[in-house]
Formats: C-alpha cells, structure tokens, sequence
C-alpha cells in the first residue's frame, strides 16, 4: 500500500467539492481484482450497512455500533446522490455524487476513485481536503492521525476482501455449531439439542442465535 508522487498531485474527478484546499491527503492501494469487483465492496460502505472494514473496536468505543461484512449484500448496492453515509448511528455524510463503478464522493471534503491498472487489477485512491480557515485546519490537525489510521485500515479492508474472491462468493447456507460448557470446559458439537447456547457459522463469521436447553 503506498501512494505515488503524481498520484499525490494529481487531478481528481472531486476534486471540485474543495477547489482550494488548506491540507490534502491522498492515500491509494492496488487491489488484484477488477474494478467491477472492487466498487461492490466500496458501493455498500456505511454504519447502516457493510461498515468500513476498519477498527471496528475502535469505532465502537464512540459509541458507533458498527459490524464489518464479509460479503457483498445484493440489496447495498444501490446509491443516489442525497443519500446518507452512516459514519454513526445517529449522524453520517451525504453522498454528493456517484459514478457507479468509478467514483463515490462524500460530504466534507472525502471521496473515492477507482482506477483500472490492467484487466484484472484496479487502484483504489482515496482522497481528504480540507478548506482553508483556521478552524478546518485545527480539525484537519486533530483527526489527521485518526483518521489516516482508519482510513488506510479501510482500503486494506477493501483489498483483502476484493482480492478473495471467496468473500463475494461466500454461500448463504450455514453449519449449525453449538457450543455447550461442562465441568469448565467448552465441548463442540452438531445440532442444536440440548444445547444452551447455540451459533450458526457463516464461512466468515458467526450469525447469533439462541436455542434451548
């Protein structure tokens, strides 16, 4: 993960949202996958939805109640210009443009572009402005290290998922896996009877449930 020189100078399509910016940050990975494959992960970014694939115990500790997918969910696909980017459960970013498969551009100065580098790799940028003022710069200096931190734990996010083509394709059947303590100890086994607590386990994560005893 790394952003080049030109790519740190040069023009974006939003780039317009903040003609003169006071600080500007562009941040970029290369993904093996293409860009189709890569916006589905990127369409469906949102509190309400996929969340963003960084620290989510980190966003949690502000109280943001967020859970990271790991798959791509046919109905988050869509997105309109107006529409709200969930950053917290109460309070988000409105989408002031989308170019599907392109480009997704964000309130406050921070949008993302998608690049084709070969038939079957993309790069993904990511890029902040901030406007002029003292006051945006006394914001831009006291989030910049937040905000670089899960902003690049995000792309990662992204890339590892895009990369896997496993995740997109992950099924929707589930194994029932229950898990019962005796004596102290856990035992594992089949089926839900007699089990206390039971979970059902997706390839990538656990979906709860409860079953009685």
């Amino acid at each position: 993960m790394g952003v080049s020189t030109q790519e740190r100078s040069k023009a974006l399509v939003s780039d317009d949202t903040v003609p003169r910016p006071s600080v500007q940050h562009t941040r970029a990975v290369t993904i093996d996958a293409p860009t189709k494959q890569v916006w589905r992960w990127l369409a469906q970014i949102g509190q309400d939805r996929a969340g963003f694939y960084s620290y989510t115990w980190l966003e949690n500790l502000a109280g943001c109640r967020m859970r990271n997918a790991d798959r791509v969910h046919p109905e988050w696909q869509q997105r309109e210009t107006g529409d709200q980017r969930l950053l917290h459960h109460e309070t988000g970013l409105q989408v002031l443009a989308v170019d599907a498969g392109r480009s997704l551009t964000l309130d406050c100065g921070w949008y993302f572009v998608l690049e084709s580098d070969g038939p079957d790799r993309s790069r993904l940028l990511a890029r902040w402005r901030i406007a002029s003022g003292p006051l945006n710069v006394a914001f831009a200096l006291l989030f910049d290290l937040p905000h670089f931190l899960m902003e690049r734990k995000m792309l990662l996010g992204i890339k590892s998922r895009a990369d896997n083509t496993s995740y997109a394709a992950a099924p929707l059947a589930v194994v029932p896996l229950c898990h019962r303590r005796r004596a102290g100890r856990r035992q594992h086994h089949r089926g839900a009877r007699g089990a206390r607590r039971c979970r059902w386990w997706h390839p990538h994560g656990a979906v709860g449930c409860q079953a009685r005893a």
